[in-house]
């Protein structure tokens, strides 16, 4: 998995890839790394890692949308990924609390 969000970050970097394919690339990996993991606390660090994640591509996504670039719906299904991984953070900090 880790291989293949490396060549996509590859081929966005000579503009063959679009930043969405690195964003899901990314986000398959830390999926993948997160289902793998052992206790609360190495969700945790990795639900943050998605987090920040999420933010970077509503971010990239409002400022494409900005520039005409995409649309509305774009930024919006954005802003639902980055309230999932947020979501999903406080879910398992909750879960280390109790």
């Amino acid at each position: 998995m880790q291989t293949i969000s490396t060549q996509v970050i590859q081929a966005f970097q000579t503009g063959k890839a679009s930043f969405e394919q690195v964003y899901r690339a990314k986000q398959a990996v830390l999926n993948s790394e997160l289902a793998l993991a052992e206790d609360v606390q190495a969700r945790i660090e990795i639900l943050e890692q998605h987090v920040a994640l999420a933010k970077q591509f509503e971010e990239n996504t409002a400022r494409s949308f900005q520039l005409g670039e995409t649309t509305q719906d774009a930024v919006l299904k954005a802003r639902i990924d980055r309230l999932d991984a947020e979501i999903s953070l406080v879910k398992a900090q909750d879960q280390l609390r109790d």
